[in-house]
């Protein structure tokens, strides 16, 4: 711990990762938003649990969401030229040594917090940025998973590493392996007692050891993550009490549940499971996942464009599955996305799953899991040209919920373009929580800030919303 003290003082000259964390500024805003930076952040973690500072748990929390908010890319992929920029639209390079960190990072969050939404942030990295970085062949990692372009071995992108006898030795192919490893830390966890968490709703099989030292062994058989069946089985000596916890994904809007064939009444996207009993050998779960079609509309770089995701499966173009070129791809109409599974018996690097939707035109569009788009060496694509799509998400910047602002002017401030041609927002103001009565409206704004200039009570609370 005094090691650990003296390394806290340094940080005063380095991201200054406590005080600023503590203080609500986003990781990207802090002096040092490099990729390695994510390490000092998870010191945050081991010092609350060292210490039982909460204010080290309010930083780690507070720094952990601003990257999952403002630096997590589409593919679950974090860093843009190996740091935080507060885009994730960005198209720089996304390492593969920044998404493993992240993935880190992420874990550490979950078992801080126990929330499943933590959880599915793992699973979006996973099954896309971090299965998508290395080929199906095994052969080679990538430096960089970019959200269109090319995939290429980290051994051709950062050469200059390369050693003789040891050319594909560097960086990213010794990291990225974490990325698969951490698997066994989040798939399947213990919580209070004999509580088993259930993380991961692909197949597998797990053995987990009883408070009594019995072994209870979990057997998942799924087509998870590509459809909706998921069906578990536990096996044990005798009986034992216990609460099985299992994940169902924000997503999953409609998902059905039944232990042993009696339906279980209430399934709620975004929480866990609990289905407490006495559980035997021969007892049985059975989940229905809805899958949904899903998407994200782009903004910045990426206006224009929306991400398609199958469940936790971002989909994209790849150059193998259609008859024309990236260049040609055709628009899609949002209100329209109407979709067909697409069977292929492909030679080579089976694709997880295959969709086929239409352009605004009548032009078929094959898209493809992510993570094996551009297997080939071909090209792809996950940021697809719209029509009619939705305003993109924001999120506001400042004040900070609890921030204390002086009586006037204030400044408000979200994300998105500083001057707007195609969208408007919409601003209120109110000393209510459901904002009724608000003190301030003001309509049409099509700026990502708006000053308040009229005075402000003292010591009292104030509740802002923007609406696109």
């Amino acid at each position: 711990l005094d090691m650990m003290r003296m390394i806290e003082e340094d940080w005063k000259s380095a991201g200054d990762y406590f005080r600023e964390g503590l203080a609500g500024t986003d990781f990207y805003k802090i002096p040092r938003p490099r990729w390695e930076s994510l390490h000092d952040l998870q010191g945050l973690k081991q010092l609350y649990l060292i210490t039982g500072n909460e204010d080290y748990k309010t930083a780690f929390v507070n720094l952990w969401r601003s990257i999952q908010k403002f630096d997590r890319h589409n593919t679950g992929g974090f860093s843009t030229g190996e740091a935080a920029i507060g885009n994730p639209y960005s198209p720089g390079a996304i390492e593969t040594c920044c998404t493993t960190a992240w993935s880190a990072l992420t874990l550490d969050m979950l078992t801080l917090t126990g929330d499943p939404k933590v959880a599915e942030e793992l699973e979006w990295s996973f099954f896309n940025s971090i299965l998508g970085s290395q080929h199906p062949s095994g052969r080679w990692w990538t430096y960089n998973t970019p959200m269109n372009g090319k995939r290429e071995a980290s051994a051709h992108t950062i050469v200059f590493q390369s050693r003789a006898g040891t050319p594909e030795l560097n960086c990213c192919s010794v990291n990225a392996p974490r990325g698969l490893g951490m698997l066994s830390e989040w798939a399947i966890m213990k919580g209070d007692a004999d509580d088993i968490v259930i993380n991961y709703l692909a197949s597998m099989s797990a053995t987990v050891p009883l408070e009594d030292g019995r072994l209870l062994t979990l057997k998942q058989t799924s087509n998870y993550p590509t459809a909706e069946r998921y069906y578990l089985q536990p096996t044990l000596d005798g009986t034992a009490e216990l609460t099985l916890k299992i994940r169902v994904p924000s997503w999953a809007v409609g998902s059905t549940a039944a232990v042993n064939g009696n339906l279980i009444e209430k399934v709620t996207p975004g929480e866990y499971l609990e289905i407490k009993r006495v559980w035997k050998t021969g007892d049985s779960v059975l989940l229905n996942i809805k899958i949904p079609t899903w998407t994200w509309v782009g903004d910045g770089d990426k206006a224009g464009k929306i991400s398609i995701y199958h469940g936790p499966l971002l989909l994209a173009y790849d150059q193998r599955f259609n008859d024309y070129d990236s260049d040609a791809i055709p628009t899609l109409d949002y209100q329209n996305l109407e979709e067909k599974p697409v069977y292929l018996d492909t030679e080579t690097f089976q694709p997880l799953i295959v969709q086929e939707f239409k352009g605004a035109d009548g032009t078929p569009l094959r898209l493809c899991d992510f993570a094996t788009a551009g297997a080939l060496g071909t090209e792809y694509v996950s940021w697809l040209p719209v029509e009619n799509a939705p305003p993109p998400p924001f999120h506001v910047e400042s004040p900070k919920e609890g921030e204390a602002i002086p009586a006037d002017p204030n400044l408000f401030t979200w994300t998105g373009p500083r001057i707007s041609e195609d969208k408007t927002y919409r601003f209120v103001l109110s000393e209510n929580a459901d904002l009724s009565n608000p003190i301030v409206t003001s309509e049409d704004l099509n700026r990502n800030q708006l000053v308040v200039r009229d005075p402000l009570k003292p010591d009292t609370t104030y509740y802002w919303l923007v609406t696109a």
